[in-house]
């Protein structure tokens, strides 16, 4: 039993066996690629302005956007006549947002939308708690602001999706979106358990939501976060991208 031929010399075990050193070696070079990528990402140059408010504000838009999971369940907990039918008009509510995102971001700007979409958004849930304080007397108020609060926070997505991929650089933009949807996500599982914590109180679960939108809505305000509108991506300043052939391989190349 086994290999009873002559020895392999050097020369044909790399022949048969060197792929797999340099696979080992790639994804090394791969891992060493990513954790610069995030070193960049939190470095000196776009963690204050960039990387820091851009994470805030995902963490505040998905803070806010739990609500649209509980909404039936709130609008119960309030005590609205036929429900289900009021989430519905609440799911609707986001055609108006995404056609207002369409129109404005390219009009008034990414940050001034941004701006707009999250406190207007944060006002229509006070709206909507101080209606839920008398369900039975402002029923109307709570559904308008409801359903109004659902637009402006589609409009927010928009207006935030646009700016997370035009802030960072071109080398570490997918990192960067990553990293930001990241957080996103953690504060999508968090805010589960505190709005299951707090359903039967509709208030303060409203007014959590509201406050923790407003805040987020002035931190690229505060860390001075740029806007993008109508100006070159970082790295590729007046410049147009080429492919050039070479060597049976399309390259690109700046031009």
């Amino acid at each position: 039993m086994g290999y009873s031929g002559e020895k392999l010399t050097i020369s044909e075990i790399r022949d048969h066996y060197g792929h797999l050193t340099e696979e080992k070696n790639y994804l090394i070079q791969k891992n060493d690629n990513a954790m610069k990528k995030i070193r960049d990402l939190y470095g000196k140059n776009l963690l204050l302005h960039t990387t820091l408010p851009l994470q805030i504000v995902w963490f505040a838009m998905s803070f806010g956007s739990g609500l649209c999971t509980w909404i039936t369940k709130l609008f119960e907990e309030i005590g609205l006549s036929d429900i289900y039918l009021q989430s519905l008009y609440f799911a609707l509510a986001n055609i108006p947002g995404n056609a207002m995102a369409t129109f404005l971001v390219d009009r008034i700007g990414r940050k001034v939308l941004l701006f707009g979409s999250m406190t207007s958004a944060a006002l229509c849930l006070g709206l909507a708690a101080h209606g839920a304080s008398d369900a039975e007397a402002r029923q109307l108020q709570v559904i308008l602001s409801s359903c109004a609060f659902h637009s402006f926070l589609v409009t927010g997505w928009c207006a935030l999706s646009v700016m997370t991929s035009e802030l960072f650089p071109t080398s570490i933009r997918g990192t960067g979106m990553g990293v930001c949807s990241g957080v996103g996500r953690i504060a999508g599982i968090l805010v589960q358990y505190v709005n299951g914590a707090f359903i039967d109180q509709p208030l303060v679960l409203l007014l959590a939501a509201a406050t923790c939108m407003m805040t987020g809505a002035f931190a690229p305000i505060v860390c001075r976060m740029q806007d993008m509108t109508d100006k070159h991506l970082f790295e590729i300043p007046s410049m147009a991208m080429g492919v050039v052939e070479g060597d049976g391989q399309a390259v690109h190349k700046i031009v």
